[in-house]
């Protein structure tokens, strides 16, 4: 993907001149922790960048998943042959405006997080990429997320301890969840 400088670039979008999105920086950087917030704070931004750095695997467990703007760069990963995996918390994956049949269908392995009767609902929001770099917070991965509720989202890299805690995480819930129903053996 090119970059181009703001006044250079214009979308046309619906026969409408747009101009493109600006990334906003961090609230702050602490040496390695990013810390963004929304509405307006580069959650979107941020999640899709590090989408876009991965170029062994990443790792995804996420509540809801309805925005196009992460489904299609996790489809591309897919595609540019990173491993992608993605577990879906099983009812909000049942929702009408979900995208995991989407993901299902462009090839991307995906589960559904089941836990015991009781237990609670799969509600993490994590991506860890290449196994180095943790994404975490409030943050659910929706429009809405980043346009119109206060979220907090956290970028973490190079904290192994703390990379290695969340893909052991990440492991025992793929254990425990099933594969989604839609997915080629």
């Amino acid at each position: 993907m090119r970059t181009m400088s703001a006044a250079v670039m214009v979308l046309l979008c619906a026969g409408q001149v747009l101009a493109p999105r600006v990334s906003p920086q961090p609230a702050v950087v602490d040496r390695d922790i990013a810390v963004y917030f929304s509405p307006d704070g580069g959650c979107l931004d941020a999640v899709v960048s590090q989408i876009g750095s991965a170029r062994k695997s990443i790792d995804v467990q996420a509540f809801l998943l309805t925005t196009e703007k992460i489904a299609e760069p996790l489809v591309a990963a897919h595609q540019r042959g990173v491993a992608v995996r993605i577990i879906f918390d099983a009812d909000q994956a049942a929702d009408d405006f979900s995208l995991d049949e989407r993901i299902v269908r462009a090839g991307v392995p995906v589960w559904l997080d089941a836990p015991e009767e009781g237990k609670g609902k799969a509600h993490n929001k994590i991506m860890i990429i290449d196994g180095q770099t943790v994404i975490t917070g409030s943050y659910n991965f929706t429009l809405t997320a980043d346009e119109k509720n206060a979220e907090n989202l956290l970028v973490i890299r190079g904290r192994p301890l703390i990379a290695n805690a969340y893909r052991r995480n990440f492991e025992a819930r793929l254990a425990a969840a099933r594969r989604h129903p839609d997915q080629k053996p």
